[in-house]
């Protein structure tokens, strides 16, 4: 290639080259390959602004995380998140908007700066920071920011209980998860399985339809399908805390729906919002699932609610005991 050589004064033939380039990061030295050109007259090398400056951002990027700090993408998706203007966020970070503009474009932010806006990645943060300077903040900003902020309390607070929910259903001995751990995406999808394939499910069926699939499969397999813990209820064996199960299935996930009904009967009933997601089940799951709707397809909600009042497993235990998949050998399919 060639380019002018500020060494010669003139256009000459460079070579593309290799080398080693260290990096001073406060007080830090970084080394990266990075690619030079060389002139073949006079050997005079030069680094081109681009990949001097895509190795400067890979040196800040090492510092990042050497020391924790949030990467420039990151901060860029905080603000993002409040749908902020670069002025509206630097008003609530206390800074100027160059300074956001610089963050977002990769200079190194300041540990102080860094600490605010991962604290204020939290909306409930946020939000007290917002009424803490709420005279330093624009009243039109405040506004904007009242109604984001509800929303986005509203999904973390959902997402706390899920991860809660998911956390404490998989902290139970493998006995009553069927060796397990609790899988929530396949939980919605065995939901989605039996919603999909009978209209407007009884809740009772579902939960029943629920522990049929798993103490059946861990019958076939030795292992359940999604790791569910099961107790014993007086309507008779139920996922542990099901109302959170469906809560979480439906409202987070959005994979079902439920509707109240009044007549034949009182109580709710289930349709499923998405397809089902065979990827996600071995061949054995998709035919235990099969057999389990095979068996109960045509069950009002009151008979099979009978059938497991029947089943062993909830013979031998109390009411709220935990139902372990030792009494899978039993079940009466």
């Amino acid at each position: 290639m060639e380019k002018f050589c500020p060494e010669c004064l003139q256009k000459q033939k460079f070579k593309k080259i290799k080398d080693e380039i260290i990096h001073e990061v406060k007080n830090e030295s970084f080394t990266n390959e990075i690619k030079k050109i060389i002139c073949e007259k006079c050997g005079e090398e030069i680094i081109e602004d681009e990949e001097f400056d895509k190795s400067l951002l890979m040196a800040f990027n090492k510092y990042r995380e050497k020391y924790n700090l949030l990467f420039p993408s990151k901060i860029k998706s905080i603000r993002k998140k409040y749908d902020l203007s670069q002025r509206d966020f630097a008003d609530i970070i206390g800074c100027s908007v160059a300074t956001i503009n610089r963050y977002e474009n990769g200079a190194l932010q300041d540990n102080v700066h860094d600490h605010l806006i991962r604290l204020i990645d939290n909306p409930e943060n946020m939000d007290a920071i917002i009424k803490k300077n709420k005279d330093k903040i624009k009243t039109k900003t405040i506004k904007k920011m009242k109604k984001k902020l509800s929303e986005l309390i509203k999904e973390s607070k959902k997402s706390k209980l899920k991860s809660t929910y998911i956390e404490f259903l998989q902290d139970f001995e493998e006995r009553f998860t069927g060796f397990k751990k609790f899988n929530i995406e396949k939980m919605a999808n065995v939901i989605v399985f039996f919603t999909g394939e009978i209209p407007n499910l009884p809740k009772s069926k579902l939960l029943k339809l629920i522990w049929y699939s798993e103490f059946v499969n861990f019958k076939r397999t030795s292992l359940s399908i999604c790791g569910t813990p099961f107790q014993h209820y007086k309507y008779g064996p139920v996922p542990l805390r099901f109302k959170h199960l469906l809560a979480i299935i439906e409202e987070d996930l959005n994979a079902i729906t439920h509707e109240e009904i009044f007549h034949p009967y009182m109580g709710e009933v289930f349709k499923a919002n998405i397809e089902f997601d065979k990827s996600l089940f071995s061949e054995e799951e998709i035919e235990t699932l099969n057999l389990v709707y095979n068996q109960f397809k045509d069950y009002t909600a009151s008979e099979i609610c009978a059938r497991s009042h029947d089943e062993k497993g909830y013979r031998e235990t109390n009411h709220e005991d935990l139902i372990p998949y030792d009494y899978a050998d039993a079940i009466s399919i």
